[in-house]
């Protein structure tokens, strides 16, 4: 072998070794492929696992973006790692989540307070199935609220509820939410009627003698 063949043989070996390596095992969350390139593991729904030039970070759970900009003309929310509502860690692909949300994806929002342990957090897909009705928006099952235990109300459930009942005077009592019979105004701290003038009882449905 001549001097010529003999440095293009080893200049050849130099490059296929450097090439060979470019991918480095991938992190052995890939692949080598074509042209020394990693191509990441997926998942079963073919989601992409990991990620990086060697597939050296985690993928973070994905789905419909909170905040963003419009990619297509009728993708008003398109997918986005964490919903865009929370950090990726690419250590343990686990999404920590801004406040107020939560889930794998930081897809939902939490609830107030935890609903004051006084009723549960539900979907408004979940509302709507317990009231026989169709709720098939985009954020069916990303916004919360409480479904507070009897005798509780408020956003968090944190207040107590006033008694009541039809209204005396034949007015809009309890059967249309009116809380002490409509009546009077409800102190949602004890949950006590402070009744009208000229209504009393504790549910403000009983008519006062002295109207004067």
């Amino acid at each position: 072998m001549n001097t010529t063949l003999m440095f293009i043989s080893i200049f050849l070996m130099v490059l296929a070794i450097a090439s060979g390596n470019s991918c480095d095992g991938c992190s052995d969350q890939g692949e080598c492929k074509n042209n020394n390139k990693c191509v990441c593991y997926v998942d079963k729904y073919g989601n992409p696992m990991f990620h990086g030039s060697k597939c050296q970070h985690r993928t973070c759970p994905q789905h419909k973006a909170w905040f963003g900009s419009v990619v297509n003309s009728n993708d008003m929310s398109p997918v986005s790692v964490c919903s865009a509502a929370g950090k990726c860690n690419k250590k343990t692909g686990e999404c920590l989540c801004y406040n107020p949300f939560e889930g794998d994806a930081c897809q939902r929002m939490t609830c107030p307070n935890n609903c004051s342990n006084k009723g549960h957090c539900m979907s408004q897909k979940e509302f709507a199935d317990e009231a026989y009705v169709s709720y098939e928006a985009f954020d069916k099952d990303m916004i919360t609220g409480c479904k507070c235990d009897f005798g509780a109300r408020g956003p968090d459930c944190s207040q107590i509820e006033c008694p009541s009942g039809p209204d005396i005077s034949g007015g809009k009592g309890a059967e249309q939410g009116r809380d002490c019979s409509g009546r009077g105004r409800c102190d949602y701290s004890m949950g006590v009627c402070h009744c009208d003038h000229g209504y009393k009882g504790a549910k403000c449905n009983i008519v006062s003698s002295h109207t004067s």
